[in-house]
């Protein structure tokens, strides 16, 4: 399929950083108050799911530089605007409500490695 709207580094960018859309819809949430600092029950019922599912997420992307904690209250959190892949997280902000779907599409698509390293080990060689 042709995903002429997205660059290929914002398709590495999901691939890479994004893992489950509860990871992506807390980026977004994120990124558009990215003034805020936000508390993991806000979050949660913002987006409607558990504590434990946002502070994953959080933790996640926080792990790749792209959230950080609030220094001034436990377990709040705010976007990275100095984050390396900010200028990507605000391409998402733009294609977000306008290519919702096809962006959800790509995180259920992207590869997963360890599966495919699982599959390859069973896999039949050929002796030559």
């Amino acid at each position: 399929m042709s995903r002429p709207e997205f660059s290929s580094e914002l398709i590495e960018f999901i691939f890479h950083r994004i893992q489950s859309v509860s990871d992506f819809e807390v980026l977004i949430l994120l990124a558009k108050n990215s003034g805020r600092a936000w508390l993991v029950h806000e979050i949660s019922a913002e987006l409607r799911t558990s504590e434990r599912s946002a502070l994953v997420s959080l933790e996640l992307l926080g792990a790749a530089g792209l959230v950080l904690k609030s220094e001034k209250q436990p377990l709040a959190f705010q976007f990275n605007s100095r984050s390396r892949d900010a200028k990507l997280v605000h391409e998402l902000l733009h294609l977000y409500p306008i290519f919702y779907s096809r962006l959800v599409r790509l995180i259920y698509e992207r590869p997963n490695h360890t599966l495919q390293r699982f599959a390859d080990a069973f896999r039949i060689r050929r002796e030559d």
